[in-house]
């Protein structure tokens, strides 16, 4: 079986792109829903599933198992702090610490094999190059259909629908919507630092000086639903939880228990 697990800062687009791939990609199953890495999934043909948080398991198996494919979304940082979640509608989902971590992790794995970015504004803008770039890369998949021909009605259930903020079909309009709450992307550079090296790194500004207006508004600095500081000691647990479902992935890749 062919494992392709899709992985990014959360609302970074991970769900319409498995969304995509199961609509657009002849035999590929793509359980709905979160899946983690060690989860159980199918053991015949091609799976694909998706976790935004299991981006830093990719340097644990990657190397390990030949038949994992991992796609790594990345968005524009201030889109992604700017973006709610059906399951938390009052607070900005998540923040640049997160995101930054994943960037980090991005800069790692880039040039890996099997390792697949995938940036969510040329998805949006650019669906079917990016499809022909995922079948080149990954060659055993069949195509049955373009993902620019991907309506919302295929949504095949409510969590979907839900965590793409409402059914509907591939479109741009959720570029640049941080425009829409600079008083956000103000409090989260304040609380995180300056993001002008990472934003000209990914190429989502050609220079520094995109945040002069920014001057004028007064910040918002409410806290993320997802945690601003991650205190120490629990980044020696995480590391500990990283091996440890590492291994238990690779123990049901094993033997399927």
């Amino acid at each position: 079986m062919i494992r392709i697990h899709i992985t990014g800062a959360p609302r970074s687009g991970t769900t319409l792109l498995q969304s995509l791939m199961g609509a657009s990609f002849s035999g590929l199953v793509a359980p709905q829903g979160e899946t983690r890495m060690w989860d159980k999934v199918p053991r015949e043909g091609f799976v694909c599933t998706k976790n935004p948080n299991d981006t830093a398991l990719a340097p644990l198996l990657l190397p390990l198992d030949r038949q994992l494919h991992m796609i790594c979304m990345v968005r524009d940082p201030r889109d992604v702090i700017a973006s709610r979640h059906y399951s938390a509608p009052e607070e900005y989902f998540t923040n640049l610490r997160v995101w930054r971590e994943h960037a980090s992790l991005i800069r790692q794995l880039r040039a890996r094999p099997r390792f697949h970015v995938v940036r969510y504004e040329d998805l949006v803008q650019r669906p079917d190059q990016v499809q022909d770039t995922l079948a080149d890369a990954m060659p055993f998949l069949g195509r049955k259909a373009a993902f620019s021909a991907y309506t919302g009605d295929m949504a095949e259930d409510t969590v979907e629908a839900e965590a793409l903020n409402g059914v509907r079909a591939v479109e741009a309009g959720q570029v640049g919507n941080w425009k829409d709450h600079k008083a956000r992307v103000k409090g989260q550079i304040l609380l995180h630092g300056n993001i002008d090296r990472e934003l000209i790194e990914f190429g989502y500004e050609k220079k520094s000086g995109w945040d002069e207006d920014l001057a004028y508004i007064e910040s918002d600095q409410s806290p993320s639903h997802t945690a601003e500081i991650f205190p120490p000691i629990k980044r020696v647990s995480r590391t500990l939880n990283r091996w440890l479902h590492a291994g238990a992935y690779l123990r049901r890749r094993a033997f399927g228990v």
